[in-house]
């Protein structure tokens, strides 16, 4: 049985024209804004030309099938459709490719901050789109035609399902597991009662930043780790400035670093009650301020960076009292306390 129709059901020609512009659009533009990567560091860089090789390749490979199924289309329209089918069965499993372990790639380091952001979302839409359009097609196409194509074979419900669940269930763990066990911040109000106040984020003021790590976590901010139970990491673009949290006097510049793995680099300043607020993984020779300077509240210490035990740019912010980190509250943070994961709009303005 093969799909040789007489005539040609108008609903089939302008559902299969549909779902190959959507695709071919959507693979050129993501293909296209991909490049935007190539400012970043290598890791961002390799992620963006796998990304912009593979939604490229996926267009030619529409664009051929199109061209070589739309002409037959009423002597064999299973040509086409059996082609769709193979192309929408890559994207499905390239999309959550993309939008998980190339978008983590292009995280790590430096490099514009929407690119990792666009690879996700986009992955995991394309991921959705794909699998209705292919676990749709077998319906769709009988609805138009009347009777079941063999060129689109329909699946068992449960095959459907365990497809769904499974990638639903990775795309969570690799959310899930890292906030859970390692980011996922434990504020106890009663440690901030008294804080030391007066505190704005450290960036420009208008500009949104997320919290990486908040407070007390699993991983690297608590007491177990120097001392730094309270200390945050915004993430935020290399090479723009980390602002002074609070006025004070600068006492330690090292900016002699770079690379990840080694030794940090920071700026500490040196606030009127004796704390110590310190900004860590600026960027090498970036400092703008001396030791003995006396900063005002949003002065201009250094850039954003990514050196030392980092992983991606972000700034690391914490105050010290002696040995420990206190609690401090921010006056632009509703409830004064960053929480991991979620986006702050600095109001840090001199």
């Amino acid at each position: 049985m093969t799909d040789t129709p007489a005539t040609h059901p108008r609903g089939l020609r302008s559902y299969l024209a549909a779902v190959y512009l959507t695709l071919g659009l959507a693979s050129a533009l993501f293909g296209a804004f991909a490049l935007g990567g190539l400012r970043g560091e290598w890791p961002m860089m390799l992620a963006s030309i796998v990304v912009t090789l593979a939604w490229f390749g996926l267009l030619a490979w529409g664009i051929v099938s199109f061209a070589r199924g739309w002409p037959a289309l009423d002597a064999n329209r299973g040509l086409l459709l059996t082609s769709l089918r193979r192309w929408l069965w890559v994207e499905v499993w390239v999309a959550p490719v993309v939008g998980l372990l190339l978008a983590f790639l292009a995280f790590v380091d430096c490099g514009p901050l929407w690119i990792p952001t666009m690879f996700h979302w986009f992955g995991l839409a394309m991921t959705i789109l794909g699998l209705a359009l292919f676990y749709s097609q077998p319906s769709v196409v009988t609805l138009l035609v009347g009777a079941p194509s063999p060129s689109v074979p329909s699946r068992a419900w449960w095959q459907i399902t365990l497809h769904c669940v499974v990638l639903a269930l990775v795309w969570a763990l690799v959310w899930g597991i890292p906030y859970f066990a390692m980011l996922k911040d434990s504020v106890n109000v009663a440690n901030y009662a008294g804080a030391a106040a007066g505190f704005k984020l450290p960036w420009r003021g208008g500009e949104d930043g997320w919290v990486i790590q908040g407070s007390d976590t699993g991983m690297n901010h608590n007491d177990a780790t120097l001392q730094q139970k309270f200390a945050w990491d915004f993430r935020r673009e290399c090479g723009t400035p980390v602002l002074a949290a609070k006025a004070g006097k600068v006492t330690k510049v090292v900016v002699t670093n770079d690379g990840l793995g080694g030794s940090n680099n920071l700026v500490e300043v040196t606030l009127a009650d004796g704390s110590v607020a310190s900004y860590l993984h600026v960027q090498q020779n970036s400092a703008v301020v001396a030791v003995g300077q006396a900063v005002a509240q949003g002065a201009s210490l250094a850039s954003v960076g990514c050196v030392g035990n980092t992983l991606t740019g972000h700034i690391h912010f914490h105050v010290k009292l002696g040995s420990s980190t206190i609690p401090v509250l921010f006056d632009d943070v509703d409830g004064g306390v960053p929480r991991t994961f979620s986006s702050y709009t600095s109001g840090n303005t001199r």
